[in-house]
């Protein structure tokens, strides 16, 4: 098994045309997510669930808002997990999805800004260890102006798990 690895972390501010402030049929309400440190959501995974957790821990202890867990983020997060394993790849950049903001377009996300972690690794508690350690990884948890959070956990890789954690700002 390979070393835990993480990318650089990736942000993109530009906005994409079109409609940006509609509302997502698809999101969790935040309004106790600032009391509990999260969002609760029955289509995002046990170990999923936990890394959103993690997260929005660390953006507390941080002075900052909850992220409002998104499914739609989350499934294009787990497509992202599962691309790199099966085209045994590590990048941002998708030799299938192209970008991660062209991805987020094609697969009809609206946004702001946005931004894209990914981390090889043997656990959730690791993964986010190691991305908050890494200055472009932790700037993109803690960046006070994004809003909702998608993470895709896949079983399979050379690492362990595969772990993509995509954020938007509405």
């Amino acid at each position: 098994m390979k070393p835990p690895q993480t990318g650089t972390g990736i942000n993109n501010r530009q906005p994409i045309p079109g409609d940006t402030t509609g509302n997502n049929d698809n999101t969790v309400a935040d309004d106790d997510a600032e009391d509990e440190n999260t969002t609760t959501n029955k289509n995002i995974s046990n170990e999923e669930q936990q890394l959103i957790n993690l997260i929005n821990e660390s953006r507390k202890q941080n002075g900052l808002k909850a992220l409002t867990a998104d499914n739609q983020l989350s499934e294009v997060a787990r497509i992202k997990s599962k691309d790199m394993i099966d085209n045994n790849y590590f990048s941002h950049n998708s030799p299938t999805y192209g970008n991660p903001f062209d991805m987020l377009k094609n697969f009809g996300i609206q946004y702001l800004s946005a931004a894209e972690n990914i981390a090889g690794n043997n656990s959730v508690q690791e993964a986010h260890e190691a991305l908050m350690n890494s200055p472009g990884h932790r700037k993109n948890i803690l960046n006070p102006e994004l809003t909702h959070v998608g993470v895709g956990i896949q079983k399979g890789s050379k690492y362990g798990y595969m772990f993509t954690e995509l954020f938007i700002k509405k």
